[in-house]
């Protein structure tokens, strides 16, 4: 299951794997989808590649082909680099924990729009701010 073994001199090793038809596109920078959801790509195959490769150079190495495959899909250098970076601290850094927030009821609201990209996000957030208040 995406998993590509490999016996070396020293033991066993572990990196994704990828059939040979893999084309490497992914949604591209330029579609009309949500940041958010640009982010979770990346973020999931990070994740993936994190959790199956069995050493340090493994993942280097599978970090720096997904960068290649996003790079190649029109996503700019910084925000690959980002995504990286972001993962790579949630899993190194010692974050402390939030302060417990008093709970409080409510009722929770949904809405079903559809995307229409910027304007999406802006009316989300305005319509957030307003049921917080």
């Amino acid at each position: 299951m995406d998993i590509l073994l490999t016996k070396t001199e020293t033991g066993i090793e572990s990196t994704t794997y990828r059939k040979n038809t893999h084309t490497g596109l992914y949604n591209k920078w330029e579609s009309l989808s949500p940041l958010q959801c640009k982010k979770s790509i990346i973020q999931s195959l990070l994740h993936r590649s994190y959790e199956i490769c069995s050493s340090y150079q493994l993942i280097h190495k599978e970090f720096q082909n997904m960068k290649s495959c996003f790079l190649s899909n029109g996503y700019p250098d910084w925000f690959i680099d980002k995504q990286i970076k972001i993962f790579l601290n949630k899993r190194y850094k010692n974050i402390p924990k939030k302060k417990q927030e008093k709970t409080t009821d409510f009722r929770r609201i949904l809405l079903y729009l559809p995307y229409l990209g910027e304007t999406s996000l802006q009316l989300e957030k305005e319509l957030r701010n307003f049921f917080r208040k």
